[in-house]
């Protein structure tokens, strides 16, 4: 399954929401759909800094 995915190239676009640190939510908006399995865990993962209460991010 990975290797299959590992031949599609291309780049991702996301939304990330952020509450304070944490990742609370995130979409992919574009992109190879066999990447979004891989990049939505991951930006979950990520600790952010929010400088107001809420902040969403285009990435």
């Amino acid at each position: 399954m990975l290797e299959e995915a590992m031949e599609c190239v291309g780049l991702v676009g996301t939304r990330i929401l952020v509450r304070g640190n944490p990742v609370v939510d995130a979409t992919v908006l574009s992109g190879p759909k066999e990447y979004a399995k891989y990049v939505l865990p991951a930006i979950r993962c990520m600790k952010c800094s929010a400088g107001g209460a809420e902040e969403g991010q285009e990435a």
